[in-house]
């Protein structure tokens, strides 16, 4: 189960959002749809697949490559993903909020 609350804000440099998810890894598709940022996972999937996404600054075309401390760039928006420092056990958990 994935829940997107949208509570969290750290400061970061104008234009990014940090996304916190309470368990590593995290495919790179997964990151765009619970995010909101696509309309479905398979929306997220073709994106990735057509290069439109950038992982640490280099295009990712890989819509499964494992997440962990990157930064992704999509649509003119960056996205650092953290760990939460409250893990859950249960359920990856992804917020962020644009800063």
């Amino acid at each position: 189960m994935y829940h997107n609350t949208r509570p969290f804000v750290e400061e970061e440099p104008v234009g990014i959002c940090v996304v916190e998810i309470s368990r590593w890894p995290l495919a790179l598709y997964e990151i765009l749809k619970f995010e909101r940022r696509v309309g479905s996972g398979g929306d997220a999937k073709a994106m990735v697949s057509a290069g439109q996404v950038l992982l640490n600054g280099k295009v990712e075309t890989h819509t499964r490559k494992k997440m962990a401390g990157d930064t992704i760039a999509f649509a003119d928006e960056k996205n650092r993903i953290q760990l939460s420092p409250t893990r859950g056990e249960e359920h990856h958990e992804v917020t962020g909020t644009p800063t």
